[in-house]
């Protein structure tokens, strides 16, 4: 829970000659030193549009680095300065950078694009899907439940708490082999997609979405 504290700390970085972007989120940076403002604006995770803007004081000459997250595709990552194409490789995991004399007025816009995928556990026993960054997860309702078992407001003492485990049955499985291709969009500006599973199709949901019920994100491979 600290870190979200801390993101703000770390969507910038710099040093003599490089000015490095960490984070997509939403904010305005002064680089005094080099007389720079650099506004960012996004609606990451929910798109892969980032956009820079520079206002300055003067032409400044430096790098500005953005990093490429490493879910992405890193063959469909675009670049585009002040709406020309730029045709630089990039690489997943890494920063893009790109060194010039930089004015007022500039933008940089990259895009990442965003796309189902799934990621196998260590031993292949399990599975989690994505869309870009985001975790997916399927709802599974509220059954036996109450509110207690979601606040704890002191009344039980804690050693009386019990955990209710959900029946281990009826936890969906997904078949082996389907890879990201389980998992179908559903219609709307929602992110929502169905995922198909050895029971049948259930719904997903980004994870910070979903609140006070069952949930699972580690779907067993059958």
């Amino acid at each position: 829970m600290e870190n979200h504290g801390r993101y703000g700390s770390y969507i910038y970085s710099a040093n003599d000659r490089r000015l490095m972007v960490n984070l997509f989120i939403p904010s305005v940076v002064h680089w005094r030193e080099k007389g720079i403002e650099l506004r960012q604006t996004t609606a990451y995770p929910d798109d892969g549009i980032v956009t820079l803007g520079v206002k300055a004081d003067r032409p400044a000459d430096f790098t500005l680095s953005v990093r490429i997250p490493g879910w992405v595709d890193a063959a469909k990552v675009r670049f585009r300065l002040n709406g020309k194409d730029l045709g630089q490789e990039v690489h997943a995991g890494s920063y893009f950078d790109l060194q010039r004399t930089w004015s007022g007025g500039d933008v940089l816009q990259a895009y990442f694009p965003t796309a189902p995928r799934i990621e196998t556990s260590a031993g292949g026993g399990y599975a989690a899907f994505f869309h870009g960054p985001l975790l997916l997860a399927a709802p599974l309702g509220r059954e036996g439940l109450e509110k207690s078992d979601f606040y704890a407001d002191g009344s039980v003492p804690f050693i009386q708490l019990v955990r209710k485990e959900m029946d281990p049955d009826k936890v969906p499985a997904v078949p082996r082999g389907g890879g990201a291709g389980l998992l179908t969009r559903s219609a709307g500006d929602e992110l929502r997609y169905t995922l198909a599973t050895t029971t049948g199709p259930r719904p997903m949901l980004p994870f910070h979405r979903i609140g006070l019920e069952r949930y699972s994100i580690y779907f067993p491979l059958k």
